[in-house]
């Protein structure tokens, strides 16, 4: 009995040692540049040395500049390669769970000779993100700029599908969608109006901007509400290590920006502005209807990040922009864009995390007419209040898992018409103020079923519903589409009462496949 009980654990001994060696761990990290800037998709490969039995991986840095991987017991050689930064490559012995921080250089390798191959069909297709495209600031500097100003907007119109709304506009078409369907993000919070001075130049200064990503077909069901596209715009963190600042004075407007750590390095802040001149020269006319016309533009940027341990990162950026035409003796005109968003990122685990953010976005417009008796100005305005939880979970290469949560609110002020002095033919007229509420919960998932076939599929479960701001009537309207509309009916609805509502259940819009051969 003695041997039987000394060889049945001996078997276990030996059991839990071979599980030992086949455990996996985690091993994730984060890729900064020198200045301490997050690099969003730098890639990133894993070789086992010789010897190993685990297979090479790769991935890519997300928009928080992180990477994550399963790895088994033993040593590998971990390569990152960006393009305009020197590659790295170390080892790594794998015992346990690890937690990387990485910085490449500026820089690039001479090459001897370049390669062109075209691909053909049967080419194999390695990305999942087959419809997405992302630009750098680095090479967004390097485009044609117009008056000396990069323009973040126009700078898409390079890529195939993408086209111009039309000249003096800095609106696009994806793919023969209009402008209205493309979802525009600045740090996760919408945009209404991209453009300043009505389409000559976008809202983004291009020195906040760190990574421009656009998704023109097959979007994931992490995004609603757009049908044709999505830009999704990251702006730049503050230099953790000390004060940077940049800036640059164009034919037409001047910017700076400065970013700088806080609390012991253990938070960073970034400021940036930008303005147009060209008002301040025509005040030095002779003429009084020069010097008293108004023209410009500016907005300014400020973002603050602070790590609160090593499991949670809270960040709090906002942005503001105005534009402004007019003549002293006839006419104002304006309009402006602003948000904010409040971010939290928390990680459970090396598998589990979850970012929790609050939204805010606005955009309004006035229109004041100086003369009498004809004097008014006109408001209105959209606002947009949203919460929204997203939830990454990445077990192994089959399970990469996405889901979330948004609840968003809708106000609309169409338009608030007031006499500007008491001579006026305008009495005070306000359109009914109008309100809805979007429900929407989506659930993704990247399964890696062999080395040769991979696919990206999910849902999202939409619910929408517009209700009465006030009490007030609502018409409905007939007529022949194109030609003057006429009321044929009309329903009152007391404050807060529900007038249309939509809803249901759709698969994601894209299915990719990628096979490789």
């Amino acid at each position: 009995m003695n041997q039987k009980h000394f060889l049945i654990l001996f078997l276990l001994l030996g059991c839990q040692h071979v599980l030992a060696q086949n455990s996996d761990f985690a091993v994730s990290g984060i890729v900064r540049d020198t200045s301490g800037q997050i690099l969003i998709g730098v890639t990133v490969r894993i070789d086992p040395m010789p010897g190993g039995v685990q297979k090479s991986l790769s991935s890519s840095t997300d928009v928080n500049g992180q990477f994550k991987f399963r790895l088994s017991k033993g040593r590998y050689n971990i390569l990152c390669t960006y393009v305009g930064f020197q590659s790295i490559n170390q080892q790594l012995n794998i015992t346990a769970d690890q937690q990387l921080s990485l910085v490449l250089k500026t820089g690039g390798t001479g090459l001897q000779e370049v390669v062109v191959r075209a691909q053909g069909k049967s080419s194999p297709v390695r990305n999942m993100e087959m419809g997405a495209q992302s630009i750098s600031i680095a090479i967004l500097k390097r485009m044609p700029a117009l008056f000396g100003e990069v323009d973040v907007v126009r700078s898409v119109l390079t890529l195939p599908g993408v086209s111009s709304v039309g000249e003096g506009s800095s609106g696009f078409n994806v793919r023969g969608g209009n402008i209205d369907q493309n979802l525009v993000l600045m740090d996760g919070a919408p945009v209404f109006n991209t453009s300043h001075l009505f389409g000559l130049f976008s809202v983004f200064n291009p020195e906040v901007v760190q990574d421009v990503k656009l998704i023109k077909g097959g979007i994931t069901s992490e995004y609603g509400g757009r049908l044709s596209s999505v830009m999704d715009i990251q702006l730049k963190n503050g230099n953790a290590d000390s004060l940077a600042v940049s800036g640059g004075i164009g034919t037409v407007s001047a910017r700076v920006a400065a970013g700088f750590p806080i609390l012991k390095n253990k938070g960073t802040v970034f400021l940036a502005g930008r303005r147009t001149y060209a008002d301040l020269f025509l005040k030095l006319s002779s003429n009084p209807n020069t010097n008293s016309t108004v023209a410009y533009f500016q907005d300014f940027n400020a973002k603050a990040d602070y790590r609160i341990g090593t499991k949670d990162r809270i960040s709090i950026a906002g942005y503001y922009g105005n534009d402004r035409l007019g003549m002293s003796k006839d006419f104002k005109l304006g309009y402006s864009n602003a948000n904010a968003a409040i971010t939290q990122v928390h990680e459970f685990s090396q598998t589990l995390s979850a970012k929790t953010t609050v939204l805010f976005s606005r955009y309004q417009s006035d229109l004041s007419v100086l003369q009498e008796p004809e004097s008014f100005i006109n408001k209105q305005h959209i606002d947009q209040y949203q919460l929204k939880t997203d939830w990454t979970y990445r077990k192994n290469e089959k399970l990469n898992l996405s889901f979330g949560l948004s609840a968003i609110q809708y106000k609309v002020s169409p338009g608030i018409q007031t006499p500007l002095t008491d001579s006026s033919l305008f009495n005070t007229t306000a359109s009914a103020k109008q309100s809805a509420n979007e429900l929407g919960f989506y659930i993704s998932n990247t399964h890696k079923f062999s080395e040769k076939l991979s696919a990206q599929y999910g849902a999202r479960l939409s619910y929408f519903n517009a209700f009465a701001a006030q009490t007030a009537p609502v018409y409905t309207y007939g007529g022949i589409p194109g030609k003057e509309l006429t009321p044929v009916a009309m329903f009152e609805y007391s404050k807060g009462a529900s007038i249309k509502s939509y809803g249901g259940a759709s698969l994601s819009d894209i299915l990719p496949v990628s096979i490789m051969k």
